[in-house]
């Protein structure tokens, strides 16, 4: 502190007045804020302490500070290393649900019915009725079956009664080859026999495979039994039963003319010991809507034995309306 501040102290402590002194601080503080802790060290050694107590409650200024708690060191915290954030793992999969062989589907197929009646010098009504559907089982294996009935009325007597029912499961387990086994059963009451029933598994070959046009071949050994009626010398019927093995053949062919017209031609034959079967069947089919369906069909059938008076050459044509499911 400055000579002139401290005699300006000493002079006023002195003094009996006081004010004096208290005013001698104030002056001094206002011209020197910083002048605080000196003024007390020196007021301290010129009058009593409790005088500088009072001083320091009137003057605030004076007032020495509180004291300030010293502050305690901080111990250094370890800092954590930086590791840059790894993404969790995307979750597994879950695992898709094994589906077993069968893989069963809905059935796809066709149902065709046609007819005729004439009335005049002939009086005539026919009805046929054509059933085909499919089925895939499993991804190499699917299955089909068919039924086709005939019956035709002449002036009032039947002259045709004929049906033909087949099912056949395939193995397509390679692309140009396939496995098949064919189970049919035909009956003509005005035909060749009564009734027949083939069984054949084949081998098949896929020739073409394409969009517009189809053709396979297929061919194996198969047994075949057929009841024929018989009439003997004194000019009964009876009926006998013949069991063979045979050898099949057989043919289908699909050619898509347009978006809607099909042809196509089927062929089988069967041949054995005693016994040859020939059929062939061509027919146009023209789709009217996604499910409605015009269709033309030739059929002709020949058999190399057959009884007395009847004809080894049977033909059937048939017009008819489908739907499709």
């Amino acid at each position: 502190m400055r000579p002139a501040a401290e005699a300006l102290l000493r002079a006023a402590a002195a003094g009996d007045d006081p004010s004096a002194l208290r005013e001698a601080v104030r002056l001094l503080l206002a011209a020197d804020p910083g002048l605080a802790a000196a003024l007390r060290r020196t007021l301290v050694t010129l009058v009593p302490q409790e005088r500088v107590d009072t001083l320091s409650a009137r003057v605030p200024a004076l007032a020495a500070p509180p004291p300030t708690a010293t502050p305690q060191p901080v111990p250094p915290v370890a800092e954590a290393p930086v590791t840059e954030a790894i993404a969790p793992p995307p979750p597994a999969p879950e695992p898709e649900p094994q589906e077993g062989f069968f893989k069963w589907k809905a059935w796809e197929g066709e149902v065709k019915v046609g007819g005729s009646a004439s009335t005049g010098d002939v009086n005539e009504q026919a009805l046929s009725l054509v059933f085909e559907m499919s089925q895939v089982i499993a991804d190499t294996w699917d299955h089909s079956v068919s039924v086709n009935t005939d019956y035709s009325r002449n002036n009032g007597v039947t002259n045709q009664q004929r049906l033909a029912s087949a099912y056949e499961l395939f193995y397509r387990g390679w692309d140009n080859y396939f496995l098949s086994s064919l189970t049919r059963v035909d009956y003509d009451r005005f035909g060749s026999f009564l009734w027949r029933i083939t069984e054949a598994p084949s081998v098949g070959w896929t020739i073409y495979n394409r969009e517009k046009l189809g053709w396979s071949l297929q061919g194996g050994p198969g047994i075949r039994f057929t009841n024929l009626a018989e009439t003997d010398a004194a000019g009964s019927e009876f009926n006998e039963t013949n069991t063979e093995f045979v050898f099949r053949l057989g043919s289908n062919f699909d050619w898509a003319l347009n978006g809607r017209v099909t042809l196509s031609n089927d062929s089988s034959l069967f041949t054995g010991p005693t016994t040859t079967t020939a059929e062939n069947e061509i027919a146009l089919t023209s789709d009217l809507t996604d499910r409605l369906s015009a269709a033309v069909s030739f059929n002709v059938r020949w058999d190399s034995q057959v009884p007395e008076d009847t004809s080894r050459i049977d033909t059937l044509s048939r017009f008819s309306l489908g739907y499709k499911f």
